[in-house]
């Protein structure tokens, strides 16, 4: 038990010994270590100082839609930094993008939303803003063809559509013709039974007082009555018939096809409307941040540059100075050996 306590105090004895040992590396070495870490912070100003500032140039746009999104965010990013757009920035700006801006125009897609950022950090922030108001207008005329393409077969189904209508109208009216002719047609039929029935009637009158009386011609009236009779009743059959079987049919046929064809009319407004409807939904790609120059540069930084360096610069000449001293302790245990043979 005792040489246990011995043993744990002799260890911390030993921790106690080499933690003054590298505070005593640390004091015997302060100037290497300061002095380094100062010229490093020092030299970072100094640089950052230098460098020109970079400021960020950005844009954003609302990508806009017909039946569908015009173009996706994905593939407008895709054409936006492969340079798709480059070499018409440069015929219209006269600015060398795969020179100056090589790789450095940047796009997002901000998500859940139709919107795309265009941005640039570059020293240059007047050219990068032409760039980019350039860019701009490339996108926004490229979309507007395409809108113009959608539009324009939108149109065509609608003016199919209006034919369509305008043709079932005018077929509408002469179904309706027919059928207000044929319904003529049945009044008049109509009067005519109600006229041959009152005549019928008059007739069977007559016959029954012919027969009544004591003539001498009674046989001769009656006869010639009878012939009357019998034809009427034939026409009104006829008639009946005609009515029943003829005008009424082709009124229920009539009204038939002006049933479907007012049904066949109505979905064709209805396809027409929500044709316009589509339409009016259309909606063109905007500019919803026009091209903007950021107030403060965006590097370099120089405050994290500097407690950056200074950190890194700390930590490396403290190594060093544990190095120079192992490496300095080493040589005289090698001398004092060379000294003991």
């Amino acid at each position: 038990m005792s040489g246990q306590a011995t043993e744990i105090q002799a260890n911390a004895d030993s921790d106690e010994i080499e933690l003054i040992d590298y505070i005593n590396v640390l004091c015997r070495r302060k100037t290497l270590v300061l002095g380094g870490t100062i010229l490093c912070v020092v030299l970072a100003a100094a640089v950052s100082f230098l460098l020109p500032p970079v400021y960020r140039v950005d844009t954003v746009l609302h990508i806009g839609k017909t039946s569908r999104v015009i173009e996706k965010p994905a593939n407008l990013l895709a054409k936006i930094e492969n340079g798709l757009y480059d070499g018409a920035v440069r015929d219209k700006t006269g600015i060398d993008i795969p020179g100056e801006f090589h790789r450095k125009i940047k796009a997002e897609h901000l998500k859940n939303t139709s919107l795309v950022r265009i941005y640039i950090d570059s020293a240059h922030k007047v050219e990068a803003a032409k760039v980019l108001a350039a860019m701009d207008d490339l996108i926004l005329a490229d979309h507007m063809r395409m809108i113009d393409v959608d539009e324009a077969v939108v149109k065509s189904r609608i003016r199919a559509v209006e034919e369509e209508i305008v043709s079932l109208e005018k077929e509408k009216a002469r179904i309706q013709k027919d059928i207000d002719l044929t319904r003529r047609d049945r009044v008049a039929s109509e009067k005519e039974l109600k006229e041959i029935g009152d005549r019928i009637r008059r007739l069977q009158k007559e016959e029954r007082k012919i027969s009544r009386s004591s003539g001498k011609d009674k046989t001769l009236l009656l006869l010639l009555l009878n012939s009357e009779l019998q034809y009427d009743r034939l026409y009104s059959n006829r008639l009946h018939d005609r009515l029943d079987r003829g005008i009424e049919k082709d009124l229920l046929e009539f009204m038939t096809r002006f049933n479907v064809n007012n049904n066949s009319l109505n979905s064709l407004v209805r396809k027409k409307t929500e044709l316009e409807l589509q339409l009016k939904t259309f909606r063109k790609t905007k500019i919803i941040k026009d091209v903007t120059v950021s107030e403060n540069p965006v590097s370099p930084k120089i405050r994290l540059n500097i407690l950056l360096t200074g950190i890194a610069g700390l930590f490396f000449f403290v190594f060093l100075a544990f190095f120079l001293e192992y490496f300095k302790s080493a040589k005289e245990r090698e001398n004092l050996a060379h000294m003991g043979n």
